[in-house]
């Protein structure tokens, strides 16, 4: 009996002794195993991000040049439009004639005015951006002295310091190109 009690201490020894040595052996195998998933895991996202950055750079680019297409075509369309129409206008002044000159110097006026505020339009797509970055209200404030310099408007503008999109330059840009 003796000895079959030894023979099963021993194999419980030794099956202990395995379970010693071959668990630390599958605890290696999975921080192993994981490490590999963790570091393809971070590779996956690491691409990811970069398509990501390269579609919005691709986007950035297309509406870059959709944008320098409308203002080509307002450029050409419109305010160079109306300004050779000025200049026909202009030519066709008979100073003789007073009563018709009048009426041609009043629309050659009103086609200026016209020029002028495509002009504005165009000039608030372009600049509209780094007007907004200063702020909503101070790219209130610059239009109003724009406003204020040709001498025939005085504007009294306050803030309060409510400004409905306040941190949201998207908002604010939105508000400012709609501002007149």
């Amino acid at each position: 009996m003796q000895k079959v009690a030894d023979v099963e201490i021993k194999n419980l020894v030794i099956i202990t002794t395995l379970i010693f040595f071959i668990a630390p052996g599958f605890f290696v195998l999975y921080i192993f195993v994981y490490n590999r998933r963790k570091k393809k895991h971070i590779e996956e996202k690491a691409l990811m991000q970069l398509t990501f950055d390269a579609e919005i750079t691709k986007t950035q680019l297309e509406v870059q040049e959709q944008t320098m297409q409308t203002i080509g075509a307002d450029l050409h369309d419109n305010i160079g439009q109306l300004l050779s129409l000025t200049s026909l206008t202009l030519n066709s002044i008979e100073l003789d004639n007073t009563p018709k000159a009048r009426q041609k110097i009043d629309a050659a006026i009103d086609l200026t005015v016209r020029s002028i505020k495509e002009m504005r339009l165009l000039g608030k797509l372009l600049q509209g951006d780094q007007l907004v970055v200063m702020g909503l209200s101070e790219a209130i404030g610059h239009e109003i002295n724009w406003i204020e310099k040709s001498g025939q408007h005085k504007v009294n503008y306050t803030n309060d310091g409510e400004m409905p999109a306040a941190n949201s330059q998207d908002k604010d840009l939105i508000l400012f190109r709609d501002f007149e």
